[in-house]
């Protein structure tokens, strides 16, 4: 398993019961896969079970994702239209040295019936359902990507843990009306509506989405590790 980061979570008070869990998928943690199948297992009390397809486990805990077709499915009939947080382990890999593409798209969530839902991470930018948050892509290193609509028409982009964590940084949006729906995400790894499917290159390990959290959670959710 992957303990290159500290659990400092026995330091928070606040502690998320599976009632505060939409999806809860650890690739880090055997109840949620034990390194074979094609099911990851939703530890939260929905049953949002993710499919794997082409999607490869490492034992360090986390899901090595190809590029180019590999993608974890779950059933976006069980998850609430107005989710609250997003949250994702993400470990990008570079295009190889002269790719035509030197700035490919890493879709770390994606919805297979619906082109304008989305989170892409690209170049300078993660853009969420066609809002851009200026971010610069980090490669070959673990992030944490923690978007949220639990502002009143803003919506909360956390990267590692905020500004003072790791060079973490937070930013909110400055449209009125962008936070209102997140999203209804029913692809990870994948955004394979429209014309053009994407596919992300790289690892990874933990995704949430969370009904009820507050700001002190955030380092928390950070210092949990990918």
């Amino acid at each position: 398993k992957n303990n290159a980061m500290v659990n400092i979570a026995p330091l928070y008070t606040t502690d998320f019961s599976t009632n505060d869990h939409y999806l809860n998928l650890d690739a880090n943690n055997n109840d949620s896969f034990d390194g074979s199948g094609t099911v990851w297992k939703d530890l939260s009390a929905q049953g949002n079970d993710g499919v794997i397809a082409g999607a490869t486990w490492n034992s360090d805990g986390y899901f090595i994702f190809n590029g180019e077709d590999d993608v974890v499915t779950i059933n976006s009939t069980l998850l609430p239209t107005t989710p609250e947080a997003y949250t994702a382990w993400v470990y990008p890999i570079p295009p190889p040295a002269g790719s035509f593409t030197n700035n490919p798209d890493y879709p770390i969530f994606g919805n297979s019936n619906d082109t304008s839902q989305y989170i892409i991470w690209n170049g300078n930018t993660l853009t969420v359902n066609g809002y851009n948050f200026p971010l610069q892509i980090v490669y070959n290193q673990w992030s944490h990507i923690h978007i949220s609509n639990n502002f009143t028409n803003q919506m909360l982009l956390n990267h590692n843990g905020g500004n003072t964590v790791a060079g973490g940084s937070t930013y909110f949006s400055s449209a009125a009306s962008a936070g209102i729906i997140v999203g209804d995400y029913n692809e990870i790894g994948a955004k394979t509506a429209g014309a053009t499917p994407m596919y992300f290159d790289g690892y990874i390990s933990k995704v949430r989405q969370l009904q009820s959290w507050t700001y002190a959670d955030l380092p928390r959710l950070y210092n949990e590790g990918p």
